[in-house]
């Protein structure tokens, strides 16, 4: 019997290579904690785990997944081998900056790394033979909110920038540069994944007058609306911001997410990303009814949300053009025991802070039960990361 087919990795789509270093990043970034814990370093690792968990971690599933969908959706040209390895080459450099505690060279080579998608993006864009979907612009406005956001954390220390600035950067890196994606990409493409009517489909846009420019000016508005949360909360007004947060998530899935009704597609990842969908606004609950403690709370936006948000969108594009097709509706217990230990990560983080005595041990329990899930994943990923894309195994 014949062995089975390996990807050639000059020809494969973006997602296979950012996909795995992504994975490993974030492994190497949360495994700081229990490193710190018990004294294997000595330098506290809060900003390199953030910056490397955003510029390395969610960078690389972001660029992974836009840069194989992108193409497909302005039928262009794919990303070229060449520009994977540059993106690959500058999130990893980034992210070795910010170990190595260098966090303004880190950010100034992100953004330049951002910047270099962008342009590979408008180039395809401008070749575009159709309307893109209405959700690009959040898309791109995502992408410019994390460029403004490291440039502005790099440049602050030595510049005169107003003191709102720097809160304000960081929010548009850590939340605007996810957030924005989730908003433009979402309504696309998320529906379909979970079993919902779709606004965004090629067939409703084409088939209602003006359906496209209403789309896009509701993005435009829930857009406008999460950067005037950020300046609110960096004015100092952190509950207006979070309450003005929720109800902006709380509008938008109600309108093109509508997580409170039955869901068609009754698989695991069909079920993870409705739950991560969920835990957006609960968590932006939580931040506005108890605003004095954010870091907890910021944690079930991050690792329940956005990061099961990642994980789950990234299983479906594996899977999909691993030509696994028949795993969509499939109740795979091995994403149900990843999706297990990723939020028993976030509950032991969480808690964390209200236990003073053992607050670093729960960091790293938090940290290695996070990582446990990830490795998971990333073992059940393995095959269909590393098979032949159907679609691309014939002569080229």
């Amino acid at each position: 019997m014949n062995a089975p087919a390996r990807v050639r990795w000059r020809d494969a789509e973006p997602y296979r290579l950012l996909f795995l270093l992504g994975a490993w990043l974030g492994v190497a970034a949360v495994a700081l904690w229990p490193l710190f814990v018990y004294g294997a370093i000595k330098t506290y690792p809060g900003v390199a785990h953030a910056r490397v968990m955003i510029e390395g971690f969610a960078a690389c599933f972001v660029l992974g997944f836009l840069g194989t969908a992108l193409p497909h959706m302005l039928e262009a040209p794919r990303f070229t081998f060449a520009e994977v390895l540059v993106l690959l080459a500058g999130l990893f450099g980034a992210s070795a900056l910010h170990f190595a505690a260098l966090h303004p060279a880190g950010d100034m080579v992100f953004a330049a790394t951002l910047l270099f998608f962008i342009a590979g993006a408008g180039w395809r864009a401008a070749r575009r033979k159709d309307r893109p979907p209405p959700g690009l612009f959040a898309v791109l406005l995502g992408l410019l909110c994390a460029v403004c956001g490291a440039l502005a954390q790099a440049l602050y220390p030595w510049t005169n920038l107003p003191p709102f600035v720097h809160p304000f950067s960081k929010l548009l890196l850590y939340q605007g540069f996810l957030l924005l994606p989730v908003l433009g990409v979402g309504a696309y493409i998320l529906p379909v994944f979970v079993g919902y009517p779709r606004r965004q489909s090629p067939v409703a846009l084409a088939q209602a007058p003006r359906a496209w420019e209403r789309e896009a000016a509701a993005l435009v508005l829930f857009a406008v609306g999460l950067l005037a949360s950020f300046a609110m909360e960096a004015l100092g007004q952190a509950r207006g911001g979070y309450a003005v947060r929720l109800a902006l998530l709380c509008a938008f899935l109600f309108r093109s997410l509508p997580v409170h009704r039955r869901q068609q597609n009754p698989g695991a990842m069909a079920w993870i990303t409705r739950l991560a969908l969920l835990a957006l606004p609960v968590g932006y609950a939580c931040l506005a009814a108890w605003p004095s403690a954010p870091l907890a709370w910021l944690h079930i936006v991050f690792i329940s949300g956005l990061g099961w948000l990642i994980l789950s969108v990234a299983t479906r594009v594996i899977v999909a053009h691993g030509g696994f097709q028949h795993l969509f509706g499939a109740r795979w217990p091995m994403l149900w025991w990843v999706f297990g230990l990723v939020t028993l990560a976030m509950a032991t983080r969480v808690s964390a802070d209200w236990m003073p005595d053992s607050r670093f041990n729960h960091y790293a329990y938090a940290a290695l039960s996070w990582i446990a899930g990830v490795l998971l994943w990333l073992g059940a990923m393995r095959r269909f990361l590393f098979a032949a894309d159907p679609a691309a195994s014939g002569p080229r």
